[in-house]
């Protein structure tokens, strides 16, 4: 339930509104603190992302009192080790208990969020309003993927570039960046549009320029090797655990790009090893590098200790991001080393969770008349040896994920 407070509750000039408009409602009561005796609590606002949410003190919150109490509740109602309060504890101890817990409970959200200050994007933010969980203790955010035992990086001598000139990759008949995309793709057409989206008539294997090439890091063939640019926010979720949410005002229009699978890039003997362990505490963080089921992948990346937002990602049965293989001359002649990213396969606004089929099986309507893909999965796959449940919630849920 959101209330109204005036003007004097929001200090951010770039907010600022004419005074016959300076209303703002509270969405929700996030924390709480004490500075030097005075109280103040962090206030999310309707309509702004989180990144926009301020500490308001307790006097610019007086025909909020409602939303104030619920909080205090809902806080009071979590002790550390999360059992209910007993009833006889009384209202004065329960107060200052629920202000621990919530102090607590902040500190272990901004240490989540320092993982996260080496991105290279807009800051992330962490929410959790559902229990006392923590960041992941063994987690490390990278930006790029590592080369695990046993793999090789990248040979600098043997990497083929194009010599386009900026903008004009795809344009001539001289690119051999665009001649390697033509010859992935069995429908005959460019990867990326001139904006940066995938083409509808892409495959899921794409070819993409390198930071060798001529054309310069404003080509649209390079843009998943840009800096992250949409606003995202890790989420927790009751059952689900942690997820990744859009934290921005501007709808994601489909086939735009999300993001890159980042992790440590082992070989499928590693990864087979690792997968055995994972299994044991059904948190499996484990992809194959490959595009062709046929085939057995060389290699994998494993994102479990080290990656980056994309760790957080979780499943569902209708989701809105598609998964696609890319490569690129810069992988120093080995065809097997690939980047795995995601794309949006439809539009997403603000608040939307971002999720990917874990089991592969989702093809958007505007992909299956070019690719052959099978269709969207219909109905309930049955448990067995490697499935866990799901918790997804969608209309077509499988109720079993097959990990």
């Amino acid at each position: 339930m959101a209330r109204k407070v005036t003007k004097s509750a929001r200090q951010k000039a770039r907010k600022a509104k004419p005074e016959a408009e300076a209303t703002y409602e509270i969405e929700s009561i996030w924390g709480y603190r004490n500075v030097e005796g005075k109280q103040e609590f962090l206030v999310k606002w309707v309509g702004y992302p989180i990144t926009d949410n301020t500490w308001e003190p307790l006097e610019n919150l007086d025909n909020c009192s409602f939303i104030v109490n619920e909080f205090l509740v809902s806080s009071r109602s979590v002790s550390r080790s999360g059992r209910s309060r007993n009833a006889s504890s009384s209202p004065r101890r329960e107060g200052i208990e629920s202000i621990h817990m919530t102090s607590v409970r902040d500190a272990e959200l901004r240490a989540f969020e320092g993982l996260f200050r080496v991105s290279k994007g807009p800051a992330i933010i962490v929410e959790n309003t559902i229990d006392t969980a923590g960041r992941p203790k063994a987690f490390k955010y990278i930006n790029d993927s590592v080369y695990g035992m046993g793999v090789q990086p990248p040979n600098p001598d043997f990497i083929d570039s194009c010599s386009c000139a900026p903008g004009q990759c795809g344009l001539g008949g001289d690119c051999s960046c665009m001649k390697e995309a033509l010859i992935i793709n069995d429908s005959g057409a460019i990867p990326f549009e001139k904006d940066g989206r995938v083409t509808a008539q892409a495959n899921k294997l794409l070819w993409e320029c390198n930071s060798k090439c001529g054309c310069g890091p404003g080509c649209t063939w390079n843009y998943t090797q840009r800096p992250r640019e949409l606003a995202l926010r890790i989420k927790r979720f009751p059952e689900k655990g942690w997820g990744l949410i859009l934290d921005q005002k501007e709808s994601v229009p489909p086939r735009t790009f999300i993001s890159r699978y980042v992790g440590e890039i082992i070989t499928n003997k590693e990864a087979e090893r690792r997968g055995q362990m994972q299994d044991t505490t059904g948190t499996i963080y484990l992809f194959d590098l490959d595009y062709n089921p046929e085939k057995k992948a060389t290699y994998s990346i494993d994102a479990c200790k080290l990656g980056n937002e994309t760790h957080f990602i979780n499943h569902s049965c209708d989701p809105n991001l598609s998964v696609y293989m890319l490569k690129s001359g810069g992988n120093g002649g080995d065809d097997n080393l690939m980047t795995l990213s995601f794309w949006s396969n439809r539009w997403i606004k603000y608040g939307d969770e971002l999720t990917f089929d874990y089991n592969g099986k989702y093809v958007p309507d505007w992909h299956k008349d070019f690719n052959g893909e099978a269709n969207r999965s219909q109905g309930t796959l049955h448990p067995g040896e490697g499935t866990t449940p799901c918790h997804c919630g969608s209309a077509n849920c499988r109720k079993w994920v097959h990990l």
